[in-house]
Order: structure tokens, then sequence, then C-alpha cells
């Protein structure tokens, strides 16, 4: 996801699907990458999915950047996500 300039990203928000294929959004991590920078974990470490969580996810952190990424590990597995809202000031 490209949000168009660099910004102080502090907090990404999550919704995974509810009406089907939620159980997909398990062994994930979130990265942020700067318009010059490399691609760094925003919230360290791989995230599962829990069916008793509450809807939105919410991940925080203190990351420049311009770009996020929400990334399945493994091979063969589809990320479906129903919403992403990122937060931070320029």
């Amino acid at each position: 996801m490209d949000i168009v300039a660099n910004y102080n990203v502090n907090k990404i928000q999550i919704w995974n699907r509810t009406d089907h294929c939620s159980e997909q959004l398990t062994n994930y991590r979130i990265w942020t990458k700067s318009a010059t920078g490399d691609w760094e974990e925003f919230s360290p470490g791989a995230k599962t999915y829990n069916p008793s969580e509450q809807y939105p996810l919410n991940f925080t952190g203190n990351k420049q950047a311009r770009y996020v990424m929400i990334q399945l590990t493994g091979k063969g597995v589809f990320l479906s996500l129903a919403e992403v809202k990122v937060f931070g000031t320029n």
C-alpha cells in the first residue's frame, strides 16, 4: 500500500473478513518502508489468527513510512482483508 508520502506512522489497524475465510489471517507480519529506506517490521513477530479477537486489530509503533505491507508467511497462502487503516503525522 502506497500512502503517497513519508509519514511518522504510529498505528495500523486491520479488519479481518467476517463473512468467511477469516482463519486465513494467520502467521502474518506487518512491514513498513520509507521512500528511500528498506522494509522494516512495524510490529515485530508473526501474528496468528485468534477467533475471539475484537476488530479492528491495533498495532502500534513508530516508523517513518511511505509503504505498508501485510504479508502472510508460507507458500500457496492468500491474504484477504476487509480494511486497513494507517495513522500518523507528516
